[in-house]
């Protein structure tokens, strides 16, 4: 049914416009299809060749694009997939806690220095303690935070209470989780300790006990706290990154003079709420540092196997954010960086990225064994360069920390954090009627049923060792080389350092410019470089342009008569079609969105499969069951259109590596809109094509309009085609109006992408001139007379100037193409029209090698040669529902009348309910009904394990159902209609049924 509602809806409903009253509320049976008004076919005319106008020549340099001005350049240039040395890194201390000679910082007084390095060693101390009662069993879980106390307490310092955290959100391993491969971090306990959070809040949290603010309903370490404005860890990795441009966007609203700011891990940036969220912070301009933690490892994965950008930072300009990289291992520079980035995060209102680096030196969590996946040596040599001790070094060089105090502080800190421990162990668990409130207004059903259910059990108690004699790790106070203070050799490559705090821009200062090869007037720019392209393939190109237009318009104008349900036109991006279809072989493979019809009409497909597909007729390839325009051919390797946006970019890589296993000398190239570029599948898909280089094009269609979204408020970078660093992805913008352009740069996009089997990206500027869809009015958000601009600029007029000054071809050509050609389009329409439909049985075929039950039933009702089939086998399957047969008497006495009741049938060995505890119950319905003397009654089938408990009488006479003891109806309504036929059993089942169920009560 929902299959079947679904085609219904999306071609043949649509199609002819079929109310749903008209639906036949059965299966699916055949039915009229509504007829709209068939007017005769006007006369199609062309948009007259007004465009071969002279453009002035300043238009030749530059294009006035929605978003700004784009330079032109007739020199093909691909924008480097990375910088040639990596981005440095902003650090204040030498690794032997001087200060580097003209270094720039926040001036630090004594005692924030010192409540710094004191919370940074009760931070110490409490891992240490807390990872060793895991080891015990006192604890289920916990992850330390080794290597990272840094950034923790020097972030938290720099910020305000009023200031609001999102700490980072993880993810486990487990059927109650989302994936067993994104990284698990909870690394911000000192963010929580800083704002005052108590050592016995920590423990009961961690044990879950009744003084947790939790109420024990989290797993451990997800610290929360509304009054410290810490919201609660959740599991689901990177989804705090679009919570927290919403609480950012909401302090800007009410104008207070704080920001948020958001931590996460290097492997939360490879989740598409990453991308959604800093290209939503960008255009809302938000208060909001997102600090990510580049700790070198997302779990098991390397920072190198994670992504191929030069790390997080980079990856700013891709969004229009500012951004900065800092020694994580240096509390000033962290501090200095942050306290910068709260500053102009406030007063400019804006987003910043802050990328910290530090090693994560502790195992990923306590069921982690990193020695797995990386050598003990290397974890030895980031142990060693403690960045606690190179605080300390600074704090004491300054004399406001000596030794004595250091095993003074320790000694204590140790003891309150052992006894804040033993006594959370010593405290009860929450009730679990707990479990039931804090939610829900009102509390569900099922949920209410769970609430009777839940009695008081045993908690298992763990074997409860002895506290052990904990030892925190020894200091290590070494002397470190002194090439290492010029740079730091990180997973991924070396990084340098400079000790003056400079953001790396949001956007460069000049847009980025855009290859060209003929002017507004058809004519080649002196010294562009380009493809030379050939007479008849020259001629070829712009034919299948024009068919293209032709196709375009009468199809719109059908639309507009009610003889299409829908249409969508590529006004304006006719070139972006053809031109880079015919730099491709058919070999290649297309993975379209649904604009780009001109690269299935040049691969071949025929005017009769592209009407045959917007009519959804017997010969469409789909069988009427896609909408019109999801064009598809799996013969001329092209995907069929799906509706989700950005879905087909993921798929994209997973066919362009699999032409790299098999070592095919071929590529993938999906199309795009600017739209699309904020859809969390186009990062996601980015970043993984980069880093499994396969041989792919992504060809973005930026025609300056998301629907109704110019691409100024779509986003805040320079476009698409300057995304590319940010993922390791080499890339160009070209003009998406000139042909040689798009040919020329798409045949050496394909040739680096196979040869060198890489990702590219290529950025086609060409402005949308009509409207977005037959369903859509364009001037509703944009004026005539900008799409009048653009239209009279016309880029097939363009080419066919070209053409022409070569001399190969004519006016005369032109007028008797253009009148065959339109006369080829009407015919193929109107013996579309006339085509019948396919039937209704293609439902169920193409999907499914064994068709599941649930769509048997549908197909064995949807017409009376498929008569309906009753399976003892199936009816013992759980959740089956069949319908009960009936008598033409029945039928008749009962004038029609209908209920349908849910049914539960009991276990034999179960019928004693307890109080108001039901038995199990299953949605079974199994039973038929009989004629008795006037009386009717519901009784079982013949089945083992399962009968009805109680009978129901029915009294034709006053047309209701008359429960007998112990019985209640519950929940009548409407139930399905279908066709007459004959069961199994004999049994005629009419055009109504009813349904009747029993509810055992106790």
């Amino acid at each position: 049914m929902a299959i079947w509602i679904s085609r219904i809806c999306f071609n043949h409903f649509v199609q002819r416009a079929c109310p749903l009253s008209l639906l036949h509320p059965r299966g699916s049976r055949p039915f009229s299809y509504f007829e709209s008004k068939q007017q005769e076919p006007q006369c199609y005319h062309e948009e007259e060749f007004h465009c071969h106008v002279d453009i002035k020549h300043d238009e030749n340099q530059a294009m006035d694009f929605p978003g700004g001005k784009i330079q032109f350049v007739s020199q093909m240039k691909f924008i480097p997939e990375s910088s040639e040395i990596r981005l440095a890194c902003y650090r204040v201390l030498d690794n032997n806690g001087s200060p580097i000679p003209g270094s720039v910082f926040e001036q630090v007084r004594r005692d924030l220095a010192v409540k710094m390095y004191s919370t940074m060693v009760t931070l110490q101390i409490m891992d240490n303690i807390f990872d060793e009662a895991k080891k015990q069993g006192r604890l289920s879980f916990y992850m330390t935070s080794v290597g990272e106390e840094v950034i923790n307490i020097a972030s938290a310092a720099a910020l305000t209470t009023d200031d609001i955290v999102l700490p980072q959100i993880a993810n486990n391993d487990g059927p109650l989780f989302r994936s067993v491969h994104a990284p698990i971090e909870y690394r911000e306990p000192g963010v929580l300790l800083w704002r005052g959070f108590t050592l016995q809040e920590f423990t009961s949290q961690l044990l879950g006990n009744k003084g947790d603010s939790g109420k024990g309903r989290q797993m451990p370490i997800h610290y929360g706290s509304n009054k410290l404005n810490y919201f609660t860890v959740s599991s689901p990795i990177a989804t705090q990154l679009p919570q927290a441009v919403g609480a950012a966007y909401a302090l800007k609203m009410d104008k207070k003079e704080a920001c948020v700011v958001t931590y996460f891990g290097d492997g939360t940036t490879s989740e598409g709420d990453f991308h959604a969220a800093l290209n939503f912070a960008a255009v809302l301009e938000a208060p909001i540092i997102f600090l990510c933690r580049n700790n070198g490892w997302a779990i098991s994965t390397p920072v190198a196997e994670q992504l191929r950008s030069d790390g997080v930072a980079i990856k700013g300009q891709a969004y229009g954010v500012r951004s900065i990289r800092v020694d994580g291992n240096d509390a000033l520079a962290v501090y200095s960086a942050i306290r910068a980035a709260r500053e102009m995060a406030i007063k400019e209102q804006r987003p910043i990225i802050v990328e910290a680096m530090a090693y994560r030196v502790s195992d990923h969590s306590s069921s982690d064994d990193s020695t797995k996946y990386r050598s003990r040596e290397e974890i030895e040599y980031w142990r060693r360069r403690c960045s606690v001790a190179r605080f300390r070094k600074w704090i004491q060089k300054n004399g406001w920390w000596s030794d004595e105090e250091e095993l003074e502080f320790r000694g204590n800190t140790k003891e309150q954090v052992l006894q804040a421990l033993e006594k959370a162990e010593e405290t009860e668990k929450p009730p679990l009627a707990d479990l039931f409130t804090d939610v829900y207004d009102q509390i569900p059903l099922h949920l209410q049923e769970q609430e009777r259910g839940s009695k008081p059990f045993s908690y298992f108690e763990s074997k409860q060792l002895e506290p052990q004699c904990y030892y925190e790790e020894e200091d290590y106070h070494v002397d470190i080389k002194h090439d290492e203070n010029q740079a730091m050799d990180f997973p991924g490559g070396k990084i340098p350092f400079v000790s003056q705090m400079k953001f790396i821009s949001e956007s460069s200062e000049t847009r980025l410019a855009c290859y060209r090869v003929l002017d507004n007037n058809g004519s080649p720019i002196p010294g562009s470089v380009f493809e030379q392209v050939k007479k008849d393939l020259a001629v070829k190109m712009y034919r299948n342009m024009v068919t293209l237009q032709i196709m375009d318009n009468i199809f719109d104008e059908a639309q507009k008569q009610g003889r299409l349900s829908l249409y969508m036109a590529t006004v304006g991006e006719e070139v972006i079609n053809i031109a880079s279809a015919a730099a491709l072989t058919t070999d290649d493979i297309v993975l379209p969105q649904y604009k780009e019809p001109g690269v299935l009409l040049w691969r071949g497909f025929t005017l009769k499969e592209f009407t045959s597909q917007l009519l959804g007729n017997k010969d469409d390839n789909g069988k009427g069951r896609q909408m019109p325009i999801h064009y598809g051919s799996n013969k001329l390797n092209y995907f069929t259109v799906s509706s989700t946006l950005a879905t087909q970019l993921p798929q994209a890589v997973g066919v362009a590596y699999a032409l790299k296993m098999d070592k095919k000398e071929a590529c993938v190239v999906t199309y795009f809109g600017d739209g699309t570029t904020s859809e969390g599948d186009f990062h996601a898909a980015l970043n993984f094509e980069a880093v499994l280089e396969a041989p792919v094009i992504f060809l973005c269609r930026n025609n300056g309009w998301a629907v109704s979204t110019p691409v100024n408020e779509q986003f805040r970078s320079d476009g698409i085609a300057i995304k590319g660093q940010a993922y390791g992805v080499r890339s160009i913008r070209v003009d998406g109006t000139d042909a040689l352009a798009v040919y020329s740069a798409i045949r050496a996009a394909r040739k680096m992408a196979i040869k060198e089997q890489r990702p590219i990206i290529v950025e086609a500027i060409a402005y949308r001139v009509s409207d977005h869809a037959s369903s859509h009015d364009a001037t509703q958000y944009r004026s005539r007379e900008e799409s009048e601009y653009w239209r009279r600029r016309c880029s097939v007029a363009r080419f066919r100037k070209w053409i022409q000054k070569n001399g190969w071809s004519s006016d005369e050509e032109e007028l008797e193409f253009r009148g065959n050609t339109k006369e080829q389009v009407l015919q193929a329409l109107e013996k579309a029209e006339e085509t019948e439909k396919p039937p209704l049985a293609d439902l169920f075929t193409d999907v499914y090698d064994q068709i599941p039950l649930h769509l048997q039933e549908q197909e064995s009702i949807q017409g009376s040669s498929n008569p309906l089939k009753e399976n003892d086998e199936a009816l013992e399957t759980p959740r089956r529902l069949v319908t009960i047969s009936q008598t033409k008497e029945f039928n008749d006495k009962f004038n029609g009348f209908q209920s349908l009741i849910q049914m539960c049938l009991v276990e034999e060995e179960e019928l004693k309910p307890k109080g108001d505890e039901l038995s199990k119950c299953y949605n079974y319905l199994v039973a038929q009904v009989e004629v008795q003397e006037k009386e009717y009654w519901v009784q079982s089938s013949a089945l083992k394990k399962f009968k009805v408990c109680k009978r129901l009488k029915i009294d034709p006479k006053e047309g209701q159902f008359q429960p007998l003891s112990g019985v209640e109806i519950h929940n009548p309504i409407k139930p399905k209609w279908g066709s007459k036929a004959t069961t199994k059993r004999g049994h005629k089942v009419l055009n109504s049924a009813t349904i009747i169920s029993v509810l055992v009560l106790p």
